[in-house]
């Protein structure tokens, strides 16, 4: 699953979002897929992280993998303009985040 914000530069990217105070990063992993594009995850595993200083911030971006029961989804139109499911080997033009998410992937497969 892949999504389009409705800001910045609207490359494909993963969901994701930050986590709020007395939250884990697994519970703003679920909770930021729910709001974005409507999907309860399972089977949630950390596989990496990586360090960001991009758009003026320093971040540490954690990186998970989960799966879904569903191909269904419902976007949250304000914040995203387009979220589709692609086959991980046929990626649209992606982010520079994404692409780091992938790095991260194909190392652990």
């Amino acid at each position: 699953m892949m999504i389009r914000n409705t800001y910045g530069h609207k490359s494909w990217n993963f969901p994701g979002g930050i986590i709020d105070k007395k939250e884990t990063a697994t519970e703003a992993v679920r909770r930021e897929v729910i709001e974005e594009v409507g999907i309860k995850i399972e089977n949630l595993n950390r596989i990496g992280q990586f360090k960001s200083i991009s758009e003026y911030k320093r971040e540490t971006v954690q990186v998970f993998i989960a799966k879904s029961k569903t191909r269904d989804f419902h976007i949250d139109y304000k914040e995203i303009l387009e979220a589709r499911w692609f086959d991980p080997f046929q990626l649209p033009k992606i982010s520079d985040y994404a692409e780091k998410v992938i790095f991260i992937w194909n190392s652990k497969q």
